[in-house]
């Protein structure tokens, strides 16, 4: 069955504002946002509609970093599958501190992750053993 609304998902470091961003589009309150990084540990998803344009909105939570958290594994594999079924990935990065080494190492990983790659930024897709471009 199709999609309904196209899918937006946040990523990036931890703290660098990707829970901010997600309550100021969907208006609410439902991440939790702290100056304590990895706080969010939990993908979470809320329909949006931004400049008459509609689509589900996902906050990815505490991906990338270290985590002692026992349910560490479950939340990697919510955003790895976030991610792989999103329309549109949306690398958040700290503002003042511009982007960072660990930036560039999420959008590696991210881009590995969809099977795209990161010099062109080409997208390559796996059908039946065969690969399409």
């Amino acid at each position: 069955m199709p999609k309904s609304i196209p899918s937006v998902v946040l990523v990036g470091r931890p703290n660098v504002g990707k829970s901010t961003l997600f309550n100021r589009l969907t208006r609410t309150r439902r991440a939790i946002v702290t100056a304590i990084p990895g706080t969010t540990r939990d993908v979470i998803a809320q329909p949006v509609e931004w400049q008459g344009t509609q689509f589900e909105l996902t906050d990815t939570g505490g991906m990338f970093g270290a985590s002692e958290d026992p349910l560490h594994a479950l939340v990697l594999e919510r955003g790895h599958r976030a991610i792989a079924d999103a329309d549109l990935l949306v690398l958040v990065v700290d503002g003042r501190e511009g982007p960072v080494p660990g930036d560039y190492e999420i959008a590696k990983a991210v881009l590995f992750l969809i099977g795209s790659d990161f010099v062109t930024g080409e997208t390559i897709r796996v059908d039946g053993g065969r690969h399409v471009k």
